[in-house]
């Protein structure tokens, strides 16, 4: 994984203000694993996003205005609130990708414990989809309103992002006819460069979904206390405390069928993607929940081949 666009980045942004104020936006320090982006990176990004026309010396639109107040005022809600940093297993992410939700599905099925978090997702994992590398999600909520904020990031440092306000009244709205009616689908029409604005958004929204079928499941915390506690040093400074990661999904296993048949030149490995359904339950059948029908990959044993050429 090549950071070197990004440590430039973040170097060139310390030549603008203090390091503690580019960090201020992510203040937490995080035993990155293998696979994934330093947070770090997401809070020069904040940073770069919410001063962006100071930065590049554009002058400011009311949009542009707009987007970094939205951005700086839930940001404070995931760092005030002490919000949660979680890692998205790679595997668990490839099911969720391959699966459905049904026009039926509503905002009423989303839950939320808490009023916000930072997703992690694996380096270049939407690439292969949507030739962008998503590498960080912001999930807030806030007054009645679901803020949905992806970062996209090359190589060379460069970035964009678009985010997303879900201002629903009516619980019992369909997601995906929201989404159809929405401004990410307006600009996905107007321009190609959005294509990956509707997938990312999708993509959040079914594992917010899937992560409330059975949150205990999929979600793995380490306690506390931290891996290292902060402490000062001799000078005064003080050395931030180090938190291990807190990952979604590491304990997910994909449901694999392998076909035993020697593997004939016509067979290929394939999904048969999974979909979440509603499921009614309690007395006289009243209640309505939601069940996650996994995906399967079919022919498995052609990947296991592939990875011991």
């Amino acid at each position: 994984m090549n950071h070197k666009g990004l440590e430039l980045t973040l170097e060139h942004l310390m030549q603008h203000a203090p390091r503690e104020q580019v960090m201020a936006y992510y203040p937490r320090r995080i035993i990155t694993p293998m696979d994934y982006l330093n947070p770090k990176y997401f809070s020069a990004l904040c940073y770069r996003f919410i001063h962006n026309d100071h930065l590049t010396g554009k002058a400011p639109t009311p949009q542009s205005q707009q987007e970094a107040s939205d951005c700086e005022t839930f940001l404070a809600v995931l760092v005030e609130k002490m919000m949660p940093t979680y890692f998205v297993a790679r595997e668990f992410l490839e099911s969720v990708d391959q699966t459905d939700v049904l026009e039926s599905f509503t905002f009423a099925h989303l839950h939320f414990p808490m009023q916000g978090f930072l997703l992690v997702l694996p380096d270049h994992f939407t690439t292969p989809s949507i030739s962008q590398n998503i590498p960080f999600v912001m999930v807030s909520t806030f007054e009645g309103m679901l803020y949905i904020q992806p970062f996209a990031v090359a190589d060379d440092g460069k970035f964009r992002s678009v985010p997303l306000i879900l201002r629903y009244k009516n619980a019992q709205e369909s997601i995906q006819g929201y989404l159809e009616r929405s401004e990410v689908r307006q600009r996905q029409e107007n321009s190609d460069e959005y294509t990956g604005d509707v997938y990312i958004f999708g993509l959040v929204l079914k594992l917010l979904i899937i992560l409330s079928t059975q949150p205990h499941a999929l979600v793995d915390s380490p306690d506390d206390p931290p891996a290292r506690k902060e402490r000062i040093r001799k000078k005064g400074s003080i050395k931030d405390a180090l938190w291990n990661a807190s990952f979604i999904g590491k304990r997910y296993s994909t449901q694999r069928v392998e076909t035993g048949n020697g593997g004939g030149s016509g067979m290929r490995m394939h999904w048969r993607r999974g979909h979440l359904r509603n499921q009614r339950y309690g007395e006289d059948r009243s209640l309505v929940k939601a069940v996650w029908i996994k995906p399967v990959l079919i022919h498995a044993e052609l990947l296991a081949r592939a990875n011991h050429r």
